[in-house]
């Protein structure tokens, strides 16, 4: 498990008030480890899950932009655990649908959201992100879906061939959809695009995308 590390916390802190946070390559270089082992602790404290509290909270935060940039999250990173006080989450079940009585026995898992103050399903915070974003794009492609929320092409694949399974979402024409949601007046074509990486260097690559049709066809 990546470590705690107050110096790092304070440094962020402080980078924070100064100029809005730090990239990846900053943070690694100005501590001297790896640009792995600094995404690893901060993924770790973006969405920290305080089983002594059961409950996720956000030490670090991150900004979408190339290079993305991390800031001290909303939650303070000095009350870790809050001293093992504070206040009482594990008494919140207000999941939608579940019956109470199997959150707090365990049958089903769930967590609190420091922010929200909501209780959840664990993982459904993120899916409901993401099929919310393929619902309001009206089709978009597994590459653009990758990019998107900067995960492997792989894992893109995966998750979405997942979901066509459970029947959230529908492919036709490379273009992925909403179940049951009628696709805009789009079409996937291959197109060249040039990126720039986290050490400024730029590549280019053929990629799919969803694209406006021509309405004079």
């Amino acid at each position: 498990m990546p470590p705690f590390n107050d110096d790092r916390f304070r440094w962020l802190e402080r980078v924070t008030n100064e100029k809005g946070g730090a990239s990846v390559d900053e943070i690694a270089k100005i501590f001297g480890i790896s640009k792995k082992t600094t995404m690893v602790w901060l993924c770790r404290w973006e969405n920290y899950y305080n089983e002594p509290r059961d409950i996720v909270q956000h030490f670090v935060v991150r900004v979408p932009g190339s290079p993305s940039v991390y800031k001290i999250g909303p939650d303070w990173w000095g009350e870790r655990y809050n001293r093992g006080t504070g206040e009482a989450w594990h008494d919140k079940h207000d999941v939608e649908g579940l019956n109470p009585l199997h959150v707090s026995l365990g049958f089903v898992k769930t967590r609190t959201d420091s922010v929200t103050g909501k209780r959840t399903l664990k993982g459904i915070r993120h899916t409901n992100a993401y099929l919310k974003w393929i619902n309001d794009s009206g089709g978009v492609t597994s590459t653009a879906f990758a990019r998107k929320f900067e995960l492997s092409q792989k894992s893109a694949s995966t998750m979405l061939s997942r979901w066509k399974k459970e029947e959230k979402v529908q492919l036709k024409d490379r273009t992925w959809t909403i179940t049951g949601q009628e696709p805009k007046d789009i079409e996937v074509v291959l197109s060249v695009v040039g990126h720039l990486d986290e050490g400024g260097k730029r590549t280019v690559s053929d990629e799919w995308q969803t694209v406006k049709r021509d309405s004079t066809e």
